[in-house]
């Protein structure tokens, strides 16, 4: 069981960065965006196993995971790839009903929220800002009291050799060993972990 938050960040890490080693090792084992979140979110539940009860209306309580994928922000249409729930905020949550239902179970509060983009064969054209969207889009979902973390990850399946990925638009890091904090954009390609931010 992980109580501590610490742990708990250093656990969503390693997985990530165990995603990264198994992608840069064999890029083309991933063909589709889809299957590196599947494969993120495998390591993620296996890393964080940790079932918490959370107070329902209906129900007495209902037993969930910290690790989901496609979940809901409260009050946004759209969905967040991954998410790690926040274990410290979810007996105080609000639990507010839709059609006398215990829906509000759809939208807790979240320790770390993450986006995937892929640039697979076909798309080498497309740059690091789809990745920025993507950020700005979970800046736009969670205050800090709903969602903690922010992390964008962008895959690129071949390394770039031009400035299209990267264009002079952004700052970026020297190349990193591996992600090291979970919040802010990441480019990854087969030979590189770069922290990129906006000039």
């Amino acid at each position: 069981m992980v109580n501590n938050p610490v742990k708990l960040r250093n656990k969503l890490l390693s997985s990530i960065n165990n995603i990264i080693c198994d992608f840069q090792e064999n890029p083309y084992s991933y063909l589709y965006e889809r299957d590196i979140q599947c494969a993120l979110f495998a390591e993620m539940r296996k890393e964080i196993s940790q079932m918490v009860s959370v107070p329902g209306i209906n129900e007495k309580k209902y037993l969930l995971n910290l690790i989901y994928s496609e979940y809901a922000c409260k009050g946004h249409k759209e969905r967040i790839d991954l998410v790690c729930l926040n274990p410290d905020k979810l007996a105080d949550a609000e639990r507010q009903q839709h059609k006398k239902e215990d829906t509000f179970i759809y939208g807790l509060p979240i320790l770390a929220a993450i986006e995937i983009k892929y640039i697979a064969m076909g798309y080498f054209n497309k740059g690091i800002d789809i990745s920025f969207q993507d950020y700005d889009k979970l800046h736009k979902m969670g205050e800090p009291e709903t969602m903690g973390n922010k992390l964008a990850l962008c895959f690129r399946q071949k390394d770039a050799e031009n400035s299209v990925f990267i264009t002079e638009d952004f700052k970026q890091s020297n190349n990193l060993d591996i992600v090291c904090d979970l919040n802010g954009v990441y480019a990854i390609t087969p030979k590189r972990i770069i922290k990129v931010t906006k000039n």
